[in-house]
């Protein structure tokens, strides 16, 4: 439980950095 736990909040974290660095569009427009 507590792997699954870290594995989202580290996806979590890695959205919150793409987010902030590339915007908002970064979200709907794929790469």
């Amino acid at each position: 439980m507590g792997s699954v736990f870290s594995f989202v909040l580290s996806l979590g974290v890695i959205l919150e950095v793409f987010t902030y660095r590339y915007g908002v569009k970064a979200i709907f427009l794929p790469l």
